[in-house]
């Protein structure tokens, strides 16, 4: 009574009769309709046919989905004709066999719609997709001319055009009828004209008179139950070209079409902003030393266009080597404060008492070895911005200090009676999480408060892979411009190597890495083999195309993973205990139960210091 037909990959075409009235489809060999391909669930669907009418397709949870017509179903009934999908599997629903093979021009259509849904399902650029989908319609229709059309606020745009000649592109509002696109947007179905010249319900049509339109096609796009554009087909030579199979066609594809355009115009619409944005961005705004195209990056530094003039106080977050340093320059340079110094404290680099001479500065006599007055960061930065890197790293002691200096401005140098005044914008950063710091009492939360009014959270380079090629591009510039050498070329390798390392150190990670091989390469190209060893080995195994897997292979594979998770939670479990030995090393390895000198070890081995646990 009725029929699936399935075109395979292989070039086969298998007929499959729905002949009772529940049926199973899937991938487990007990389904009364058996589809072992790739993404098909072992019991993917069930297709019933009632007392009256056409079958009924059900979803039966599957993992990818059941789709009519390129739209996700949980259950619908089909007509002859809908491309019905399952997994990655495409079939036609039509009626029986004798009627598809007596219908030759309906084997057209359907092969067509087939085809489109093949193309829906993997092309997902939308130039591609719209320039495709009329290549795939002119195939089956007699059409001279096609023209997608989609609506934007208010105004009709041509996409995309087959036919038309080039001279024609900038004027195609001259070359469409106006009477038959509005009556396309106010009509629920395609429609179709014989000869529009001689209609007489377009006698008045100035439009249709101008281009001596004779055959004309139109059907709507339809999307969330707006029509969002049209396809609109024509033939100006010949009347009577377009038949109601091409209508019942065209309204098919166009219920098929109508998603898949309007997620991929939106897609497009989105990257064209992302782009004009950052172009607008980098025009308008000083970002030094800052390369990036990651949609997170721009965003960040769109904020940066919004705070810079404002005084707030803002905490930048982001693992070390992720570019704090030069967002806080950014945010100055963007500042009114622009013209003013720009001074930088790493709070991680010094003692408590070197910190504290170094940020207020001290007087002659102040402590053994003040032999002059020495002027401090705070004066030093007076009018501009002061950027305290690892703010996390400060003790209560000076953590006390620091919160009178942000609320009032004032402070005193170091052996003086004498309160000063300045007037900075402070910018702080650090790489742990300073909310967990509070939480732990590590940090005052009523400093946390004053430093914390704006928060940008720089993403790792792992997490912006799409910046590495560009940052590569930028560092051997830079390179060869400190070191006088001459690179022309970069061996593609090194791209896709390089965008799958993790890059633990971040963006300095990777400066210094093709800083190391641009030094190493002895000619104008710089090859993937001048790339340090120990990366090296850790990607080669998984992107050499000739290398073969053994089991030893994969044992292997497993132990390193294993002991990289160790290695992660042993460094955690050291840096709790120095927390809570409050950096003393001896308690901390007595807590630990572990040996004092293979303690210390350990210290060494993750690049710990005591000291920086001390309270």
């Amino acid at each position: 009574m009725y029929l699936f037909i399935y075109y395979k990959k292989s070039g086969e075409v298998q007929y499959i009769q729905i002949d009772t009235q529940n049926m199973s489809i899937g991938r487990k060999e007990t389904c009364d309709i058996y589809l072992d391909e790739t993404g098909v669930s072992r019991e993917h669907a069930m297709i019933s046919i009632p007392e009256n009418g056409f079958p009924v397709i059900t979803d039966l949870n599957s993992k990818n989905g059941s789709f009519v017509n390129n739209i996700r179903i949980t259950k619908r009934q089909l007509r002859p004709g809908d491309v019905v999908r399952f997994g990655n599997v495409s079939l036609i629903f039509t009626w029986n066999h004798e009627f598809f093979m007596e219908n030759q021009q309906h084997l057209h259509y359907q092969t067509a719609l087939l085809q489109i849904d093949r193309n829906l399902l993997t092309e997902k650029e939308y130039p591609v997709l719209i320039q495709g989908l009329l290549d795939e319609v002119f195939k089956v229709i007699a059409a001279d001319r096609g023209y997608l059309i989609l609506r934007n606020d208010g105004k009709y745009n041509v996409m995309a055009y087959k036919g038309a000649n080039i001279e024609e592109k900038n004027t195609f509002e001259k070359e469409i009828s106006s009477t038959l696109i509005e009556q396309c947007f106010s009509s629920p179905k395609s429609f179709f004209i014989s000869d529009a010249l001689s209609d007489p319900r377009y006698s008045h049509s100035i439009s249709i008179h101008d281009l001596k339109l004779r055959s004309v096609l139109v059907s709507p796009l339809r999307y969330s139950n707006d029509v969002i554009g049209a396809l609109y087909l024509e033939n100006r030579s010949q009347p009577n070209v377009f038949t109601e199979y091409d209508r019942q066609f065209m309204d098919k594809l166009s219920e098929m079409a109508s998603l898949s355009i309007m997620r991929a115009w939106e897609l497009h619409e989105e990257k064209r902003k992302r782009k004009m944005l950052e172009t607008d961005i980098f025009k308008k705004y000083k970002f030094p030393g800052i390369i990036t195209r990651d949609p997170d990056m721009v965003k960040i530094l769109e904020t940066i266009s919004h705070i810079a003039s404002s005084n707030a106080g803002i905490l930048i977050e982001g693992e070390t080597g992720t570019g704090k340093e030069l967002i806080a320059k950014a945010i100055h340079l963007n500042s009114s404060r622009a013209d003013k110094p720009f001074e930088v404290l790493n709070c991680g680099a010094f003692n408590e008492q070197l910190l504290d001479s170094e940020l207020f500065g001290y007087m002659k006599g102040a402590f053994t070895g003040a032999f002059n007055d020495k002027e401090g960061l705070l004066a030093k930065a007076n009018g501009g911005t002061l950027f305290l890197d690892e703010i996390s790293d400060i003790k209560f002691d000076l953590q006390v200090k620091l919160l009178r200096l942000l609320q009032s401005g004032e402070y005193r140098p170091l052996g003086s009676n004498k309160t000063e005044f300045t007037d900075i914008r402070f910018i702080c950063a650090t790489h742990k999480n300073l909310k967990k710091l509070v939480e732990n009492g590590q940090f005052r939360d009523d400093l946390f408060y004053r430093v914390y009014c704006i928060e940008l959270k720089l993403p790792p380079l792992r997490e912006r892979s799409g910046d590495i090629p560009i940052l590569i591009n930028h560092f051997v510039k830079i390179c060869c411009e400190q070191e006088g050498f001459n690179i022309k070329t970069i061996d593609p390798e090194i791209y896709s190597l390089l965008s799958n390392y993790p890059f633990p150190g971040n963006v300095r990670e990777l400066e210094h890495l093709i800083k190391s091989a641009v030094i190493i390469s002895k000619n104008d190209t710089v090859r993937k083999d001048h790339l340090p060893q120990d990366i090296l080995k850790k990607l080669e195994p998984c992107f050499s195309p000739t290398n073969i897997f053994t089991k030893k292979d994969l044992l292997e594979a497993k132990k390193q993973v294993i002991n990289n998770a160790v290695s992660k939670v042993e460094e955690k479990f050291i840096r709790d205990v120095l927390s809570a030995s409050h950096g003393n090393v001896s308690k901390a390895a007595e807590k630990a139960e572990i040996n004092r000198s293979y303690f210390q070890k350990l210290i060494k081995k993750y690049g710990l210091a005591a000291k920086n646990f001390r309270k």
